[in-house]
């Protein structure tokens, strides 16, 4: 900060590192050395508000019915009307909703590698529910399986089929039609390369053991010379 590095110039630098569009956060976030409303947050405001004689909160999470602002208590007891699972974006808000998928994932099903979790939180709780994820529905308990299934399963850790990459060429054993079973391709044997990395594994086992045998005899038949 000192070194007044920390600058505009910078932070445009690092939008464009990420591949931002920085006339759209710059649209977002207003000249901050102009005296004026922000149009983006004034058409979110005016949105919410609305148009009637009813009272104006924009900052607690708050439910329009019949132009009425429902919130706090009464909020949950309207939420609550609603199946588990279905209700607005209004009761699932950060100020309503529980968090208990913050202490160690609600106890459901999760994929670390691809960051997917099956823990949904609510205002009432936490469900452990199969997600969609790019289009590609979860199906299992929720709780210990969630497994992609049906079109665009293959997008998601290769449907967990066999896969490998040759020569700048990805192969896979995955295949979106049919009943979602692992399928080898023409030519390949998925196997061979699973097989074969055992096979290798257990041949260098077989040598390891037979050259400290080896070592064992010679020193034992050395001693024995000298006695």
């Amino acid at each position: 900060m000192k070194e007044k590095k920390y600058n505009k110039e910078c932070a445009d630098s690092v939008i464009k590192s990420l591949g931002l569009d920085s006339k759209k956060i710059e649209k977002c976030m207003g000249d901050p050395n102009a005296d004026s409303d922000n149009p983006v947050l004034k058409e979110e405001q005016d949105a919410q508000v609305g148009k009637g004689t009813r009272g104006d909160v924009t900052i607690l999470p708050t439910l329009v019915v019949n132009n009425r602002q429902y919130r706090g208590a009464l909020l949950k007891a309207l939420c609550s009307g609603f199946e588990e699972t279905t209700e607005p974006a209004v009761c699932l808000s950060g100020d309503v909703e529980t968090n208990e998928c913050m202490d160690k994932n609600g106890g459901c099903w999760q994929d670390k590698s691809s960051n997917i979790t099956a823990c949904k939180d609510t205002f009432r709780g936490r469900v452990c529910e199969c997600p969609v994820v790019d289009g590609v529905q979860f199906k299992g308990d929720g709780y210990s399986s969630c497994e992609a299934s049906g079109p665009g399963r293959c997008k998601v850790n290769n449907g967990g089929c066999w896969h490998e990459t040759r020569d700048g060429h990805t192969f896979s054993a995955c295949s979106d039609k049919g009943d979602g079973k692992c399928v080898c391709l023409c030519r390949y044997d998925c196997n061979t390369a699973t097989e074969g990395k055992s096979a290798w594994t257990a041949v260098w086992v077989i040598l390891i053991g037979l050259a400290m045998a080896a070592g064992g005899a010679y020193m034992v038949y050395k001693y024995r010379l000298r006695l």
